[in-house]
């Protein structure tokens, strides 16, 4: 016996004709318009998931983070300063330390 998984309800609003090329794809790929709709938006929502995922970086960019990584710059005086007084609001609330 299969597992069976609960299915959640979403309602869409489409045009006449958005409906009606919706469900000829669907047939023409032998899926209800549901299944056909569910499977098209899974794939977008993929796609969009991948994309904001990753960060693609040029040859010349990827070296640039290898070298700044590799070989980072001393802290500047007022990144000195910010850590200090980060340092010093940590210090007066441990409770908000994690």
């Amino acid at each position: 016996m299969g597992v069976v998984t609960k299915s959640e309800r979403v309602a869409f609003r489409f045009t006449p004709e958005n409906r009606r090329r919706l469900e000829m794809a669907a047939e023409l790929r032998g899926q209800t318009l549901t299944a056909f709709v569910e499977a098209a938006v899974a794939e977008k929502a993929s796609e969009v998931l991948e994309q904001f995922g990753r960060i693609e970086l040029s040859l010349r960019d990827a070296r640039a983070v290898c070298e700044a990584l590799s070989n980072p710059p001393a802290p500047s005086e007022a990144l000195r300063r910010a850590t200090e007084r980060y340092q010093a609001f940590r210090d007066e609330h441990p409770e908000l330390n994690w």
